[in-house]
Parts: C-alpha cells; sequence; structure tokens
C-alpha cells in the first residue's frame, strides 16, 4: 500500500489531470477551442481540425484556473443588447454542449477573461469594462476605456505572470493591441495604452493568454481564412501558425488549455518514479 502522504500526493495529481490545469515545468503543447457562431472548432498546432454544432452561438469564451469554461452567447429578440451566460460541458469528448446558468445579463460581451478567479468582460456599446460575479451574476462596471482609445474590443487575455490584461481591436475598430489598466492605478477608469497594430484587417477576432503567449483566432479578412496565431506582446503584430476554415464575418472566440493527453502521460510517470522510490 501507498504511505498516506503517497496517496494524497497521487490524489492532488489525479485531481489536477481531471481539471486540465497545467502543471509548472511540465512541457505540453496546448490544445484550442475557437468559434465561429454555432460552431467550435477543436485543434492543436498541427493534426486534424474537428469542428462541432453547439445549441447556441457564442461570441466569447473563457476558461475559470478550476478548468470550468464560460461562454456567452446574444441574448435573443429584436433590439436585445444583453448576453447569455453558458458552460461548456464535455469540451474534450465527442459531443461539447452548452448549458445555460444565466438569460439575463444586461451587457454584451464580446470577449470576456479571467484575472485570478473573477470574470471580467469587455462591454463595446458602453467602452467599459465589466467585473462579472459568477455566484449571483451581477454586473460591477469597472471603468470606461474608450476615452484612451481601446474600442471595439474583440480578444482579450491575462497574463498572470506579468499581471497584464491585453485587449485587441476587431471588426469596425482599427486592429490594434492594447495592455488595460483594469486595477485603476492611473485613474477612475481603465487606462488603455496602444502597443501598435495587428497587422492585418480583421472580420472578427477572439484572444487567450496562454503559457507565455498570446493567441489570436481571427477571421483575417486580407487573406480570406480563419486563422490561429500569435500576437508579439512588445510590438502588437499577429503571425499566423495554422489555418482553421475559411473567414467568415461573425463573432469568434479563444480558448487555450493544455493538451490533456500530456497530463495522463504525466500521471503515468508520476506513478513509475513513485514505485521505483519504494
Amino acid at each position: 500500500m501507498f504511505g498516506s502522504h503517497r496517496r494524497g500526493w497521487l490524489i492532488g495529481l489525479t485531481a489536477l489531470g481531471a481539471s486540465g490545469v497545467a502543471l509548472a515545468g511540465v512541457p505540453n503543447d496546448p490544445l484550442f477551442l475557437a468559434t465561429q457562431g454555432d460552431t467550435l472548432y477543436r485543434f492543436g498546432l498541427a493534426g486534424a481540425v474537428q469542428s462541432f454544432t453547439l445549441n447556441d452561438t457564442v461570441i466569447a469564451m473563457a476558461e475559470a484556473p478550476n478548468g470550468v469554461i464560460y461562454a456567452v452567447s446574444e441574448k435573443p429578440g429584436a433590439g436585445a443588447q444583453g448576453a447569455e451566460l453558458y458552460r461548456l460541458d464535455n469540451a474534450f469528448g465527442a459531443a461539447p454542449t452548452l448549458t445555460l446558468l444565466d438569460d439575463d445579463l444586461t451587457r454584451l460581451y464580446p470577449s470576456i477573461t479571467f484575472i485570478g478567479n473573477e470574470l471580467y468582460g469587455f462591454n463595446n456599446l458602453e467602452d467599459t469594462l465589466v467585473e462579472i460575479d459568477l455566484g449571483t451574476f451581477n454586473e460591477t462596471p469597472v471603468g470606461a476605456t474608450g476615452a484612451t482609445g481601446l474600442q471595439a474590443v474583440g480578444g482579450s487575455g491575462y497574463d498572470a505572470g506579468g499581471d497584464v490584461l491585453y485587449a485587441m481591436e476587431g471588426l469596425s475598430a482599427p486592429e490594434n493591441l492594447f495592455t488595460v489598466d483594469y486595477s485603476l492605478t492611473g485613474g477612475p477608469d481603465p487606462t488603455a495604452t496602444l502597443v501598435g497594430p495587428l497587422g492585418h484587417a480583421s472580420l472578427s477576432l477572439g484572444g487567450e493568454f496562454h503559457d507565455g503567449d498570446l493567441w489570436l483566432a481571427t477571421n483575417n479578412a486580407d487573406t480570406g481564412f480563419f486563422e490561429l496565431g500569435r500576437v508579439n506582446t512588445a510590438t502588437g503584430f499577429f503571425t499566423a501558425d495554422r489555418t482553421i476554415a475559411g473567414a467568415l464575418q461573425i463573432n469568434t472566440s479563444l480558448i487555450a488549455v493544455p493538451t490533456p493527453g500530456s497530463l495522463g502521460a504525466l500521471s503515468i510517470a508520476g506513478l513509475c518514479a513513485m514505485r521505483r522510490r519504494r
């Protein structure tokens, strides 16, 4: 039998593998989930692109630190300006599906991201950064971003290591990369600082910061393709890594997570190492 400390270590490792959380120092290629309307794409940096039809359209996605994936859809109805909040279930299985959590958010969020355990969304109608409480679904505006030039946010991502919130404009705005002072150290509103142009015309885009890279999924109007690539956080310039599908003028979103298989391999390696030390 394992000793009690070994059992605790194994249980902790198993929990990490189940949640999809990356382990520090463990190399793994990211697995991406991106959407165009009600189509969900699942793919890596190489290999096949899988596609699935969801039960609603998605305009933004974000993954919580505990591995739960949240998605936003536009509230149905003529002239509706609110949003519906979903949880994406079975994301790595044969039939990913959306589970409705709240159908009455008062604002529309084309981009959402987690900063720690808190969910934030960019509301383009007001050019405002908003904090969304996942317990009560209350929406608390942090402040306006439009006064400093950031408008029509299509994608965002938070670098926890550098404590930097990135936001990317798209669609009706010039395609630029900004940093956002979400903690209001520079004033009563979140100051947005221009980094530089993305370097292409985008019909829509979604972003994610993962493992040191700022990733972007963009419906690239210049090439005619829905592309995945990285954004240089020093210059703002986008470089495509692979093509996902044809470009559409429709909202898109992106998240990046550790490849589930790498966590399984880690668990096996950990068990072998434990047996060698017995």
